[in-house]
């Protein structure tokens, strides 16, 4: 039996072992299907399905170096064959490197300019590199995602486009009305514009569908402590720490609404906390002076203010 399989390899040819290879690969038999990819490349060094499959096999286990380098070798072999172009994207932007994740989407789009999933990835890409212009731009025609709109929300928000980001939320709304992070998007535009009463119901429907979802609560505590509703902000912010024990500006508006109520006291330990959480933050230590010199102590105030001023700095 191992002679006559020795003589089928030895006889097969490239598309012949590569199939074989994804025989044995869907059997979990991975090292084997290598060998017989590789064995194809022995006879014809451009085969593409061999290199494309060496190339899924090293991208599946997370070898993204090795991935990129067999889904360029078979990009070269097949030009203008989608997938090994999408998935060099994909290895790449798993390695973070960003610029090279989207010289091979480009590629990929230019094959497939339709593919939402594509533009989908490389919106993503865009926004984890803070370029908001492209995100807009890949996104025509791709709106048909939750993802992508939130995408290009915050994409739209942060090129000071007001207009075009209230016209997106809306229709956002409208689409997934059912969504706790579309309904959170509303009221942070309201939030951010000060208008803090109307801001409150979207806050309160995002917390009805996801009640861990930490940021709604944090907002809408801020919004209540800005209409003087201190005791009530209280209650905000406890809960959105409760969610998330390291939201630092959590803790910060709890001492604000706390200060607010006279607890110095209760603000000094919430902010102490803090500091212990995210010692590299400013905030804390900012506020925290200021708690200090109320409750009398100076020298406390005088270290916290130092420490803050330190803090920002080295940011």
């Amino acid at each position: 039996m191992v002679w006559v399989l020795a003589f089928w390899m030895w006889q097969a040819g490239p598309d012949d072992l590569a199939e074989q290879g994804r025989e044995l690969a869907a059997a979990g038999r991975m090292e084997e299907a290598a060998a017989l990819w590789r064995k194809a490349l022995v006879t014809v060094p451009n085969h593409y399905g061999s290199l494309f499959n060496l190339g899924f096999m090293a991208w599946q286990q997370k070898r993204d170096a090795a991935a990129v380098e067999w889904f360029a070798r078979a990009a070269r072999a097949q030009p203008g064959e989608f997938n090994a172009l999408y998935l060099a994207g994909s290895a790449s932007s798993r390695q973070g490197k960003s610029a090279e994740a989207i010289g091979w989407w480009r590629k990929a789009l230019a094959v497939q300019p339709t593919n939402s999933k594509l533009r989908q990835a490389m919106a993503a890409e865009y926004t984890r590199a803070k370029r908001f212009r492209e995100v807009v731009e890949v996104s025509e025609g791709a709106l048909d995602s939750e993802a992508m709109y939130l995408m290009v929300i915050v994409a739209r928000r942060a090129l000071g486009e007001v207009d075009q980001t209230a016209s997106l939320v809306n229709r956002a709304l409208e689409r997934f009305p059912d969504s706790a992070r579309v309904q959170f998007e509303a009221g942070y535009d309201l939030h951010r514009a000060g208008v803090w009463q109307r801001s409150m119901p979207y806050f309160d429907r995002a917390i009805a569908l996801d009640p861990a979802y930490e940021e709604p609560h944090y907002y809408r505590g801020d919004a209540l402590f800005r209409q003087d509703r201190h005791a009530a902000a209280v209650d905000s912010f406890l809960e959105a720490i409760r969610i998330r024990p390291g939201y630092t500006l959590a803790r910060v508006g709890l001492a604000r609404a706390y200060l607010a109520t006279g607890k110095a006291a209760q603000a000094a330990e919430t902010l102490e906390e803090a500091t212990r959480l995210d010692p590299e933050n400013p905030q804390p230590y900012a506020l925290l002076a200021q708690v200090y010199f109320r409750l009398g102590d100076l020298n406390k105030a005088q270290a916290a203010k130092v420490l803050a001023q330190r803090l920002r700095a080295a940011r």
